[in-house]
């Protein structure tokens, strides 16, 4: 018999001779979070993480879940269907979605950092990869003031042009790593750009001048003025070193700059690179959001976790809050020791989170022993499947599929949960219905004439080839190659976009018109 506040072991023969018990392995709403352990093919999925999905869309919580393989999204929506909810869903991370900035809320520290990580950079302080921050990050912070000072002067009517150099300079990119990484594309760019500096300080001075002198511009908007001039007198100085630079030859600089060109992995793609939505004011307006992690680096995902989470804790400021529920598989990728998830302030902030991972030691081995215990000990509730590796003391290699232990009774009983099973077809007509209703097939301009129902699937290789994958009801596949046609050719220059229920009919007439005036 275990003492107490000791954990409970188990011996291969104890496991044995457990009789199995059918329950669901649903979990209380109770805002005291749960781990969900086992191995691959244990069926942890089908019948602990998908039901407690269910669950909650049942009793219409926000919901936030992970999806790693790019299939998850698709029961989700079908389970979003059966309860009337499937116009709550909100996917993030495929072309069709809408778009977010994952470095919108994190502070310049928190964007450095993970910038340093994409590059690989270690704790020794590598000398390119530091150089490569001391050319990003105060192009970053310029983007972000400019941002704040044509917000500021766009709420008094007024308007400020940040382009100089007869126009082959645009000071006024979103402050998105996108943006950063299209000011500069090339060495020359980098020369080019902070060649200006001087010259956009003249150039506002001037339109601030005209501003003042009509006397338009409030004290607000003048000390957002004055902070941006003191940003570009600071970064003109630090860049000194950049202005007389060759960029006709290998340099140490060609070197800096192969730094920068990884950051390419996060920064190519819009899908994470424009404000359109916000993550955490999705959740607490009660939506079904999906965040397929395919198109992003590891620790891009770790770092935007992280603030998603710090910003899902001011929950506790709302006067009501609609309860949120967060689902992460694979929960030891979106870890990191030295970014800790404030999980144990989420119960105030009426968040249930769900960490599903194969065992002890992806988690241990993520977060050294302090950071593991820490999480273990607010993950409350914890359903044991299948596994080689021990839980708490306890074995669990002889459970069968679908069977689990719980801590919630010292894992004394061995419990069968029922699993959760969607048919082909309930998923495929959960995304059409889906992909209909978004207008999501009105969007693309295919190479083939299509008569049977389809749904579009989302593969980032295949798509940024300008191939797409088509699925058939009858579960075929076609790769076909296709055409965005809800970017307006009129609008390429200024970046806007054209709504997708626009008919391609105009897109064609445009063309034509343009042809017959060449």
């Amino acid at each position: 018999m275990s003492k107490i506040g000791i954990l409970q072991t188990t011996t291969k023969n104890e496991s044995e001779k457990r009789v199995v018990k059918s329950k669901k392995a649903l979990v209380a709403e109770n805002f005291t979070h749960c781990a969900i352990v086992g191995q691959t093919g244990c069926g942890k999925t089908s019948s602990a993480i998908l039901p407690n999905i269910e669950e909650r869309i049942s009793e219409g919580h926000g919901i936030l879940v992970y999806d790693y393989k790019g299939n998850q999204h698709a029961q989700v929506k079908a389970l979003a269907k059966k309860y009337g909810r499937l116009d709550d869903v909100t996917m993030i991370g495929v072309p069709w979605g809408k778009k977010v900035n994952i470095v919108e809320k994190m502070s310049l520290g928190e964007i450095e950092n993970m910038l340093a990580k994409i590059m690989g950079m270690k704790k020794d302080d590598k000398y390119w990869e530091r150089s490569a921050l001391n050319i990003l990050m105060p192009i970053f912070e310029l983007h972000r003031k400019i941002e704040r000072l044509q917000c500021t002067l766009g709420e008094i009517g007024k308007e400020m042009d940040f382009t100089i150099r007869d126009g082959e300079t645009d000071y006024a990119n979103p402050p998105t790593i996108k943006g950063v990484l299209d000011a500069i594309p090339s060495l020359a760019a980098i020369k080019s750009y902070v060649n200006g500096y001087d010259s956009l300080k003249r150039h506002l001075l001037e339109q601030y001048k005209n501003l003042s002198e009509s006397g338009s511009v409030d004290d607000f908007a003048q000390k957002r003025f004055v902070d941006l001039i003191r940003h570009i007198d600071k970064i003109s100085k630090a860049h000194t070193q950049y202005k007389n630079v060759d960029t006709t030859r290998y340099t140490t600089f060609s070197s800096i700059y192969t730094c920068i060109d990884t950051l390419a992995i996060v920064g190519k793609h819009d899908m994470f690179n424009s404000a359109e939505a916000d993550i955490v004011d999705e959740l607490n307006e009660g939506k079904i959001v999906i965040l397929n992690t395919t198109g992003l680096a590891e620790a891009a995902l770790q770092f935007l976790t992280h603030s998603i989470f710090e910003n899902l804790k001011e929950r506790f400021l709302l006067p009501f809050k609609k309860p949120v529920s967060v689902f992460i598989d694979e929960a030891q990728k979106v870890l990191d020791k030295e970014l800790e998830i404030p999980i144990d302030t989420m119960r105030e902030a009426k968040v249930d989170v769900f960490m599903a991972f194969q065992s002890q030691s992806l988690i241990r081995e993520r977060l050294g022993s302090d950071g593991y215990e820490s999480l273990h000990a607010n993950l409350t509730t914890k359903l044991v499947y299948k596994s080689d590796q021990s839980f708490d003391g306890v074995e669990t290699e002889d459970l069968e599929d679908f069977e689990y232990l719980t801590n919630m009774d010292g894992y004394r009983e061995k419990y069968r949960a029922e699993p959760l099973f969607l048919t082909k077809e309930e998923l495929f007509e959960a995304e059409w219905s889906y992909q209909k209703s978004r207008g999501i097939f009105d969007r693309y301009l295919l190479d083939k004439e299509i008569d049977e129902r389809f749904i579009f699937v989302y593969f980032p290789k295949h798509y940024e080839n300008d191939f797409i994958h088509l699925r058939f009801e009858d579960g075929k596949n076609m790769l076909v190659e296709f055409i965005d046609i809800s970017i307006d050719l009129e609008a390429i220059g200024n970046g806007e976009e054209r709504s997708s229920g626009d008919n391609e009919k105009d897109l064609l007439s445009e063309i034509n018109e343009m042809l017959a005036g060449a």
